[in-house]
């Protein structure tokens, strides 16, 4: 009777050891996950913060694609608009507005007015000027660097979409577009902001106009 009692008890101690092995296991995995949920929330809202404050921005861009494209131009952020020029090797001239844009070439003198909805325009217009960040968007951080990420759908095309911030002090470096047949990659320098602006310089208008 006695052997059966110490193995009853035995038995007791290893499914308490197991039992509070189990706890102390959900326990770390749920504070861990919640200072990993709390460090999303801080940097989701570090990147809003930033980018709600860029007003009157100037930044000069690279991009290149996948075609080996190599393009230079700036963009500028203005109160509701934004504007990008294209200098080198075509010169040409975007203005984005949330639901219409227009394209002009300098060298073809051809303008198009067009809805930017579902195009790469529309995209960047959200990104400077909606601030569409949530917690939908996955982070990465390596060393003095963040990353931002997610999966989109652009005109029945999915794509990943990436933001690459310097982190002290936070600022935009990259922009990367990825789809399944085609990569952008947009690289950001020389930014300024409360830039001045001349007046019309935001204006759906064929340039020309002003000249």
């Amino acid at each position: 009777m006695t052997g059966l009692f110490q193995k009853q008890i035995i038995q007791g101690e290893e499914m308490f050891s197991k039992n509070f092995k189990i706890l102390f296991f959900l326990f770390f995995f749920i504070i861990t996950l919640s200072k990993i949920l709390n460090a999303k929330e801080e940097n989701i809202a570090r990147v809003l913060k930033y980018v709600d404050e860029l007003n009157n921005l100037s930044v000069s861009f690279v991009q290149d694609d996948t075609k080996g494209i190599v393009s230079q131009g700036k963009i500028y952020v203005g109160e509701k608009r934004i504007r990008v020029e294209y200098l080198d090797p075509t010169k040409i001239l975007l203005i984005l507005d949330e639901n219409k844009a227009m394209y002009y070439n300098y060298d073809l003198d051809e303008d198009e007015f067009f809805n930017p909805k579902n195009t790469i325009a529309s995209v960047l217009f959200d990104i400077f000027k909606n601030n569409k960040f949530n917690l939908e968007w996955e982070i990465i951080r390596k060393k003095n660097n963040l990353i931002i990420y997610k999966n989109s759908n652009l005109d029945g095309k999915d794509f990943l979409i990436s933001l690459h911030f310097e982190i002290n002090p936070l600022i935009l470096r990259k922009i990367y577009f990825d789809t399944q047949d085609e990569k952008i990659r947009l690289t950001f320098f020389n930014h300024k902001t409360e830039d001045s602006f001349p007046k019309n310089y935001f204006k759906l208008i064929n340039p020309k106009t002003f000249n």
